[in-house]
């Protein structure tokens, strides 16, 4: 791009490109509603090029986050709404009245409330991503309200909701006290974020236990008439004997099988986030951004060195001493170019020695002046020099130029916390390692690449999830020694281990990394899983066909509301969709196969 008629301009091929650079208003920063100025740039520009014919190309991570937000925001809110009204149809249709499903939506809303009153407490504000974990709360506070309303509405010997708590009461609270031992352990994380949600669903899962254990039994039980659920109004055929034995064996043939896919893939199987296979562009974005590079040439890795000092100065300097650094890669063809702030505006200690330099040619003015042709104005140039006295340019003046400030604006960060800092961008390369080796061997200078490292924080975040995730199981596996027989024990847990196998089996086969959003999917799994697996153990002893019902209806809804979100194309909620929907339905058939037979 070069100044041509008053604007940046480039020719390629037989097309000229101009280009317009602008900053977000912070009015302007909503990426989706309807003070977004993206979706009046895309309509403004829509318009013109009907009218005019001229193209538009867009770059830039503001249109890159539209538009995946709102493909992300359409997707999932069209999903999630059909998932609810399939849910409320169901609970409506199972219960003949709108009670359950009213109350299990006001129990839902309860323990997210009590969750977040208590992170708050704790932590005086909420991270982001909270809400992503809490969605394991919403599917744990929806099964005790399925486990509850289907004795309610199903079992006729039942006198009052205090005799419904007392069946339920041992499987609820075995499985209460299991998930919580999970939550729990993410306490002993040293990430804050993690610190949140074990707040956030430990006390969360607190208020939905209590509301079914106190509240629910409150509530008026159906006539004796009325108190059935058309899948169990009338009794089914008992199906033969060799489809049972082969239904039984489906959980240990899908182990056996991902077995065999982890020992083929297992040289592949290992943590991996990274954050460019999370996103992928529109085919319009896609497009820009090709016409973008080709005509700007702008030659940006993605990586740049932050340079920090104790003031503006020390910063400048840094930048000048590493600049000698970079010159050299130059000659070596290391790199092509840098852009740095310094460039733009020296250090103070350079303009000194600038200023004392230009000092020898005050006696040569009068000279240069003629030899140029132009009328002697030595008198007058001295003068000047000598008023610039005293007076150096700096990246923070109020009187820098407008185009100044726009060149420098991605380079110096300025005054954070005390600490001065200033970016350096190398242009036209991709030896990433050698220019990391140069930073580290420099004072004062670190080299960042973001989305390399914030892969790396995530890789280390996922271990610390599996890790957590291992010593919850040992946890819990330590409660239920205390509750069941030792044969009992070893087959529940079992389970677990199996799911987590199929999980990540299915995961690599469909080309899925094990990643933070993924292991975020397996935390969920665990939880509604290892339920599934001790409702169906208690169900051995009373009310077999109940519990049966009611851990297919729990499967039913979390795969209307979790599973559904295996179909948005934005890959971390695909992720989540995916893996919550293969772990749990391996967790329901293994249920099924250790439950009481019909």
């Amino acid at each position: 791009m070069a100044v041509k008629e008053g604007v940046l301009a480039a020719q390629d091929g037989d097309l000229w490109y101009v280009m317009l650079r602008g900053s977000l208003n912070p009015a302007a920063l909503s990426l989706t509603g309807k003070s977004s100025a993206v979706k009046a740039m895309y309509a403004l520009c829509g318009d013109l090029s009907a009218t005019t014919g001229v193209r538009f190309a867009f770059s830039g991570v503001p249109f890159h986050s539209y538009e995946s937000s709102t493909s992300a925001q359409r997707q999932v809110s069209l999903i999630s709404a059909v998932g609810i009204v399939l849910v409320v149809l169901l609970f409506l249709w199972m219960f003949r009245s709108p009670l359950p499903a009213l109350v299990s939506a006001a129990a839902v809303l309860l323990s997210c409330g009590s969750g977040l009153v208590a992170v708050l407490l704790f932590f005086r504000q909420i991270h982001i991503l909270t809400f992503v974990f809490g969605t394991t709360l919403i599917g744990t506070c929806v099964d005790y309200s399925i486990h509850f309303f289907v004795h309610w509405k199903g079992d006729a010997a039942a006198r009052d909701g205090a005799g419904i708590r007392r069946k339920i009461l041992r499987g609820a609270g075995i499985s209460f006290l299991s998930t919580e031992i999970c939550f729990a352990a993410l306490f002993l994380s040293p990430f804050p974020f993690l610190q949140q949600v074990a707040a956030f669903l430990f006390f969360g899962l607190l208020s939905a236990f209590l509301s079914v254990v106190c509240l629910f039994p409150r509530l008026p039980l159906p006539r004796a008439d009325l108190r059935t659920i058309p899948l169990l109004r009338s009794p089914a055929r008992k199906p033969r004997v060799p489809l049972v034995t082969a239904f039984r064996m489906v959980p240990l043939v899908l182990t056996l099988a991902a077995v065999a896919v982890l020992l083929c893939h297992r040289s592949s199987i290992k943590i991996d986030n990274n954050l460019r296979d999370m996103y992928t562009m529109s085919e319009r974005l896609l497009e820009s951004e090709a016409i973008a590079a080709r005509v700007l040439d702008y030659g940006s890795a993605g990586w740049y060195f932050l340079v920090e000092g104790e003031s503006a100065e020390d910063v400048l300097q840094s930048e000048e001493a590493f600049a000698a650094r970079l010159a050299r890669a130059q000659a070596d063809g290391k790199v092509r170019s840098y852009l740095a702030t310094s460039d733009f505006f020296p250090s103070r200690a350079r303009q000194e020695r600038s200023y004392a330099a230009s000092a020898r040619l005050i006696p040569l003015a009068a000279a240069q002046y003629d030899a140029l042709g132009f009328a002697s104005d030595a008198a007058a140039f001295a003068a000047d020099y000598a008023s610039r006295a005293g007076h150096f340019a700096a990246p923070d003046d109020a009187d820098v130029p407008a185009i100044l400030r726009g060149v420098t604006k991605n380079l110096w960060i300025g005054d954070i916390g005390g600490r001065w800092y200033s970016c350096i961008l190398p242009l036209h390369t991709d030896d990433e390692a050698y220019f990391r080796a140069l930073a580290e061997n420099t004072p004062h200078v670190h080299f960042v690449n973001k989305v390399a490292d914030i892969g790396a924080e995530l890789d280390a975040l996922t271990a610390m999830l599996l890790r957590l995730l291992g010593l919850a199981f040992v946890l819990v596996l330590v409660l239920l020694c205390f509750c069941y027989p030792p044969r009992t024990v070893a087959g529940i847990t079992a389970i677990p281990v199996a799911t987590a196998l199929v999980t990540v089996a299915a995961l690599r086969l469909a080309r899925i990394p094990l990643g933070f959003f993924s292991v975020t999917g397996l935390v969920l799994v665990f939880g509604l899983g290892l339920d599934y697996v001790i409702y169906a153990t208690e169900g051995r002893t009373r009310d077999g066909a109940l519990s049966r019902l009611a851990i297919l209806v729990s499967f039913a809804t979390t795969a209307l509301s979790f599973g559904a979100l295996a179909f948005i194309s934005f890959a971390p909620v695909h992720t989540i969709g995916l893996t919550v929907f293969v772990g749990l339905s391996t967790a329901c058939a293994s249920a099924f196969a250790i439950a009481k037979p019909s």
